[in-house]
């Protein structure tokens, strides 16, 4: 079962970063899905328009990834929405569905954004990086660093200078899913020992036999097999150095 990242920014100005997430997330073994990527696995609907699909989309996903740069995005008030970004609705969205949430800020952003509560969030600061109409993603990060003990998701936000450096933070973050995507794809791909078999109890005069017939059903060997019987004491049992695929074996155990 595919397990998808929704990412949030920015189109225009992040379109390399977006672009390279994408790359990284496919490379994990993770379905990215990003509305400007024809590549992706981003589902568009015919019957809703781009930000209702944005959303349904966020609610199709298992993990939700933000970037802020520079740019917060147009209002999409005028469209009947909330008087929000894409992203920030998108990030709502995600928060009210309870997905994971991996939210990272450009340091020269997270700079602006500590100027600004250090200058009692005034709207007339002139700064380098992050322009005053833009300054609703400050509020935007403020939304996300609050503390609410019965929220489901994190308040952590992570800096990045580069694209590189962002990409290492979202492998890091990402290493969990990612890993039990590679384990769940091995195991569908029949590239691991898949050991299935049947038992029978044969009684000798006064005692009891437990035989085990068994079979590699995978594409690969499978090496340094034991077997053990649990009851009263523990009982040692056999030790198989090697297995190759659809190869048979048995194992017998005195029970007593």
């Amino acid at each position: 079962m595919k397990q998808t990242v929704f990412i949030a920014s920015t189109v225009f100005d992040l379109i390399d970063v977006r672009a390279e997430l994408e790359e990284l997330i496919q490379e994990i073994g993770l379905t990215p899905l990003l509305s400007d990527s024809a590549t992706s696995d981003f589902t568009v609907l015919p019957d809703k328009n781009s930000i209702e699909t944005c959303l349904v989309n966020v609610r199709a996903s298992n993990y939700f990834i933000v970037v802020l740069s520079q740019r917060y995005g147009p209002s999409l008030a005028r469209a009947g929405f909330p008087d929000l970004s894409a992203t920030h609705l998108e990030y709502r969205e995600a928060k009210e569905n309870k997905l994971p949430v991996y939210f990272y800020v450009r340091d020269r952003l997270e700079s602006g954004y500590r100027i600004w509560k250090s200058n009692d969030k005034s709207k007339s600061l002139n700064l380098l990086w992050v322009e005053q109409d833009n300054f609703r993603l400050f509020d935007f990060i403020e939304e996300h660093q609050k503390l609410i003990a019965s929220s489901p998701t994190n308040n952590w936000y992570q800096t990045f200078r580069s694209s590189v450096e962002l990409k290492n933070l979202v492998r890091r973050d990402l290493r969990i899913p990612a890993g039990r995507a590679a384990l769940a794809k091995t195991i569908i791909e029949g590239n691991v020992p898949i050991i299935q078999g049947k038992s029978s109890v044969t009684r000798f005069s006064n005692e009891f036999v437990l035989e085990c017939e068994l079979r590699n059903f995978g594409n690969v060997a499978a090496f340094n097999l034991r077997t053990s019987w649990e009851g009263e004491t523990d009982r040692q049992g056999s030790f198989i150095p090697a297995v190759a695929p659809d190869n048979q074996f048995s194992v017998q155990v005195n029970l007593g």
